[in-house]
C-alpha cells in the first residue's frame, strides 16, 4: 500500500480552467447592447441623416425597449455624440493602422479621409450636429469624458504622423489633424452639397485642394 506522499507524487494535478466571472460576463453582455443600439441609431439616421430622430424608433430598430435605450443613453444628444465618437474612431483607428504598415503619406491620409468621413452620408452632418448641442445639451461629466478620449486618439494619431512627415514636431501632428479636421467641418457647413449658392461648388475637389495648401505649409515631403 503506497503512503500518503507517494500518492500526492504520483497523482496527477487536475486544475480547473480558469473561470469567466459573471461580472466579465454582465460587462461583455453590456457592451454588446451597447453597440447594438449605436448600429439601430446609425441605421435609422442613414436613412435621412439631416432629420430628427427619436428614441422610440431607434429602440424598434434595436429590437430592445425604449427603456432599455435610455438606461445606455439618457438621451438623444448622448446617444448621438456616442455614435459620433464611434466613428472619429474608426478614422483614428484606420490612420494609427497605415502608420503601423508603413504607408502614411499625404495621398494615404486624403483617402481615408474620403473614405471615413467625406464620402459618408452621415459623419459630417452628424459631427456638426453633435459639436453644435455639445455645451448645451450634453452633461459636463459626459462632455469632459468625451473630449478627454477624443484629445487621448488625436495625440496618439498625431505622434504617429510625426515619424512619417519631416517638419513636424512635438505636438505639430496633433495640431495638423486638429486643423484639418476644423477646416472640413467649417467647409461644410459653408459649402454643404444640400444648400443653394449663387456660384457652383465642388465641396470634395475644394476640400481637397484646401487640405492639400494646408499640409504643404506644415509639412515636408515624407520620410521613406
Amino acid at each position: 500500500m503506497r503512503s500518503r506522499a507517494e500518492e500526492a507524487i504520483t497523482t496527477p494535478i487536475v486544475t480547473s480552467p480558469p473561470r469567466v466571472t459573471r461580472r466579465a460576463l454582465q460587462a461583455d453582455a453590456k457592451e454588446e447592447r451597447r453597440q447594438r443600439i449605436l448600429a439601430a441609431a446609425e441605421k435609422v439616421l442613414l436613412a435621412a441623416p439631416h432629420r430628427e430622430i427619436g428614441m422610440a424608433e431607434v429602440a424598434q430598430a434595436a429590437e430592445l425597449a425604449k427603456g432599455t435605450v435610455y438606461l445606455y443613453f439618457p438621451s438623444k444628444d448622448e446617444l448621438l455624440l456616442a455614435l459620433h465618437e464611434r466613428q472619429v474612431e474608426d478614422l483614428f483607428r484606420a490612420l494609427l493602422q497605415a502608420s503601423e504598415a508603413g504607408r502614411l503619406d499625404f495621398e494615404g491620409v486624403l483617402e481615408l479621409v474620403d473614405r471615413h468621413a467625406l464620402s459618408s452620408p452621415l459623419y459630417l452632418p452628424l459631427a456638426v450636429r453633435c459639436l453644435a448641442s455639445l455645451d448645451a445639451a450634453v452633461p459636463s461629466a459626459v462632455r469632459s469624458a468625451y473630449k478627454a478620449r477624443v484629445s487621448a486618439h488625436l495625440k496618439q494619431t498625431g505622434h504617429a504622423l510625426e515619424q512619417h512627415f519631416a517638419g513636424l514636431d512635438s505636438g505639430g501632428g496633433a495640431s495638423l489633424l486638429f486643423s484639418s479636421y476644423s477646416l472640413i467641418l467649417g467647409m461644410w457647413q459653408l459649402l454643404s452639397p444640400d444648400d443653394a449658392h449663387p456660384y457652383p461648388l465642388d465641396f470634395r475637389r475644394d476640400v481637397e485642394q484646401a487640405l492639400r495648401a494646408l499640409w504643404r505649409g506644415r509639412v515636408a515631403p515624407p520620410s521613406n
